[in-house]
């Protein structure tokens, strides 16, 4: 064969143990007692003397103690004693610790290479070991490296011309340190496996293979399966069971991945470190709400081991979302572990009250108590007159990202009801807060004009305040002039609140058709009432010297006043209303009336009305009245 590596094996590691076994169904079981193993012969396949992988599955029957030795293979063995070739040894004892070992021959310079490894009787592991022309050696247990690289000085191997061994070992004319136990598809590439060859081939029926130069499955038989024809011979009687490795798992998944996450998709992904021994058949990613998703699995497409991703779309916005991947092989299915993550959303936003309201302008505040994970780029108010308004609307603007905000609201209409709503934007969207309504500052609302009290030159006016606009009233008060609406002849009346008030009002021309409004204001502005209108009593003057007996017809609203009279005398005063009626008669105070009742005249068109007076020397006495004569 080639090399003069030898390779000295301790447990210190235990694998899961598996549900199926992928490969065949026998293995072949020697007896430490009945000296039992197999050998091949030499051959050009098994000539050696570069890269080299050689792998198999053991289980211990029994573990020597002291320092005694179990040797599993050992590749051109020493039948001659001439040299030594490399062996692999499956258990060895150095100062009562256990250990695989190598041991490596060139011919002129010899390394051995050992790590701690020490097994459990009665479980069945797949180890192997790869020898490289770097001087590289490294161990594998059940497709784990075990300790470090493993460096050696020999870059080749001798090739010797003796047999391989499985299960003991030819030293000085006899065979020694038989193995104990149990051994199945064994393998020997010329080539350095890696990690992942190994460890996902490891329960995986391989025969004819690039490299391949052996590969013994022990399935009720002893041929080799590469089609190089290096058939095993049973020495002693070695006997073929139905013993096998319970070989294959589920998949193993690790570190679940989330990436370029929105509102409705993300892209997901997990590792497959290892496909338990049998070929991937699928993999994907599951995610749902809850922990430990089996729903939304969509399958990705590879069917290979490692680092997988997968973009996915149809997610809730702004939820919680659990994750996993899955991978599959003919064992079963199994997942990763959970990640979890939270698609994005449109912010949360609520409106607060208006503040610093005015006629024209108001303070919007909002305030932003999430960003729906990602960045807010815009936020404000926006308001219109009617409910629910946009930012296609009227809007106003404020820096900043999360938190409390505020933002002016200009160019407002006077008095006028507004809808308003806090906003912000992400990437996702817009998002807006609850409607808040306020009414801007107004000047007053002032009502129903007054007048009574009219005389020639006077009137008691007044109006009702039926509205502040919004803003305290600082005056209020009349005016009056002899068009319509008067802003001349403006008095205060004193008062600031809203309701009803009344204002004398002094120095009007008689006989004169006035208009009048009440006003109030407030820092707004004034507002006044419609305009009302009366015409001022026109003043009639009876001579008594001209007539006891005097007639007048009314054709406006008249203050009668006397002079001239007798004392004694008697006199005689007819009062006609024209055409028109409806006109009124004030007296002077020097004409009294029984029991200071004055008395109340016709005012129907055409009506004539008579009285009499007894002049005292002072007041004119009225003693006789005739209403409504026809």
């Amino acid at each position: 064969m080639k090399k003069i590596l030898s390779i000295f094996i301790t447990i210190l590691f235990f694998i899961d143990c598996y549900s199926a076994y992928a490969q065949n169904t026998h293995s072949a079981t020697l007896v430490r007692a009945s000296s039992q193993y197999f050998t091949a012969a030499n051959s050009a396949s098994l000539s050696i003397t570069g890269d080299l992988t050689v792998e198999m599955w053991v289980k211990f029957a029994t573990v020597p103690a002291g320092a005694n030795e179990t040797r599993v293979f050992a590749g051109d063995g020493d039948v001659s004693g001439a040299s030594h070739g490399p062996w692999f040894f499956l258990w060895k004892r150095v100062s009562s610790v256990n250990k695989l070992s190598v041991y490596v021959n060139s011919g002129s310079v010899q390394s051995t290479v050992e790590v701690n490894w020490t097994p459990i009787v009665s479980t069945w592991y797949h180890v192997a070991f790869t020898y490289s022309t770097a001087g590289k050696i490294k161990f594998y247990v059940d497709g784990v490296q075990q300790g470090a690289d493993q460096t050696v000085s020999p870059t080749s191997l001798v090739d010797a011309v003796e047999v391989w061994h499985f299960g003991s070992y030819f030293v000085s004319g006899y065979f020694d340190h038989f193995f104990d136990g149990e051994i199945d598809d064994i393998r020997a590439w010329s080539v350095v496996r890696t990690v992942t060859e190994i460890n996902d081939n490891k329960c995986v029926i391989i025969n004819s293979a690039s490299n391949l130069r052996g590969s013994w499955h022990l399935d009720n038989g002893l041929t080799d399966a590469s089609g190089n024809n290096n058939t095993l011979t049973n020495v002693n009687s070695a006997t073929i069971t139905t013993s096998v490795p319970p070989c294959a798992t589920a998949p193993i998944l690790t570190s679940p991945t989330a990436t370029s996450i929105t509102s409705t998709g993300a892209t997901l992904g997990a590792n497959i470190t290892s496909n338990g021994g049998a070929s991937i058949t699928a993999r994907g990613t599951c995610w749902g709400t809850s922990a430990n998703p089996t729903t939304n699995c969509v399958a990705e497409g590879g069917t290979v081991t490692g680092i997988f991703t997968q973009a996915r779309t149809g997610l809730q916005a702004g939820t919680i979302i659990y994750y996993r991947g899955y991978a599959t092989n003919s064992v079963g299915t199994s997942y990763s572990a959970d990640g979890t993550f939270t698609t994005l959303n449109i912010p949360t936003v609520t409106t607060q009250a208006i503040t610093n309201i005015a006629a024209t302008t108001a303070t919007g505040n909002g305030n932003v108590s999430a960003d729906g994970g990602t960045t807010i780029t815009e936020r404000g108010v926006c308001w219109n007159t009617s409910a629910t308004p946009t930012t296609a609307n009227s809007k106003a603007t404020s820096t900043g990202t999360t938190g409390a905000f505020t933002a002016s609201m200009t160019g407002l209409s006077i008095g006028s009801l507004y809808y308003v709503r806090a906003y912000a934007i992400n990437s996702v969207g817009v998002s807006y807060g609850n409607d808040v309504t306020f009414t801007t500052l107004n000047i007053p609302t002032v009502t129903t004009p007054t007048a009574i009290s009219i005389t020639t030159n006077s009137a008691t006016l007044g109006a009702n305040i039926t509205s502040d606009g919004g803003a305290a009233i600082t005056a209020r008060g009349t005016c009056w002039g002899t068009s319509a609406n008067p802003s001349t002849n403006c008095i205060a009346e004193g008062g600031t609140a809203t309701g009803v008030f009344t204002k004398p009002r002094t120095g009007l021309p008689a006989g004169t058709l006035i208009y009048y409004r009440g006003y109030a204001t407030n820092n707004v502005g004034t507002g006044y009432s419609a305009d009302g209108t009366f015409t001022t009593v026109t003043p009639a003057t009876v001579n008594w010297n001209n007539s006891n007996v005097q007639e007048i017809t009314l054709d406006a609203n008249r203050s009668f006043s006397f002079t001239n009279g007798k004392s004694g005398g008697l006199y005689t005063l007819i009062i006609k209303q024209d055409g028109t009626g409806g006109w009124t008669v004030t007296w002077s105070s020097n004409i009294k009336w029984a029991g200071g009742i004055t008395p109340i005249l016709s005012t129907t068109a055409n009506a004539v009305d008579l009285i009499r007076f007894v002049f005292d020397g002072t007041n004119f006495l009225g003693n006789g009245i005739t209403l409504d004569i026809k």
